[in-house]
């Protein structure tokens, strides 16, 4: 489930499929990012102790996926903000029972962070206030009239 997140982001274009439908998760993932590495720098926590892995394919995925994580990066996680804004923006995509799955997905991923020792449990708390406070901030200001068209403007200029 750790590794979900990655495939669930791709999904993003095909699910918004005009830039200011797809702005507001952007604009959201960015001010995570952005609060997120504040936050690292400030707070450098310890990363958990890891015992790995089983010889197989899910203990070479997961010894891959933990080779590219950098160090340092604990509070918040990242995994766990990502998670919860895709579930919060995919949601209004889907019927009742696909905001189950998708809010299911997410407290999936957030249990897999603690499953495969990537983070404490204060990391995922912070990792869910930050999706939550970001998506608040961020997403309606990207809904704007006035910023879909700036941003859609600062778009083509670059594609010239």
């Amino acid at each position: 489930m750790y590794l979900t997140i990655g495939p669930a982001l791709l999904l993003a274009p095909f699910v918004f499929r005009s830039i200011g439908a797809l702005l507001p998760l952007f604009a959201t993932l960015m001010l995570e990012t952005a609060v997120a590495a504040a936050l690292f720098l400030v707070l450098p926590v310890d990363d958990a102790p890891i015992v790995c892995c089983d010889p197989g394919p899910s203990g070479a995925l997961f010894r891959l996926a933990d080779a590219l994580n950098l160090h340092h990066n604990n509070l918040p996680s990242l995994h766990v903000a990502f998670a919860c804004t895709l579930a919060l923006a995919y949601a209004h995509r889907v019927s009742r029972g696909g905001v189950w799955l998708l809010f299911a997905w997410a407290v999936a991923v957030t249990a897999s962070t603690m499953f495969t020792r990537q983070h404490f449990l204060l990391d995922l708390l912070a990792g869910v206030v930050l999706a939550l406070v970001c998506w608040r901030l961020a997403g309606p200001w990207a809904r704007k009239p006035g910023v879909v068209s700036r941003f859609e403007r600062a778009l083509k200029s670059l594609a010239a």
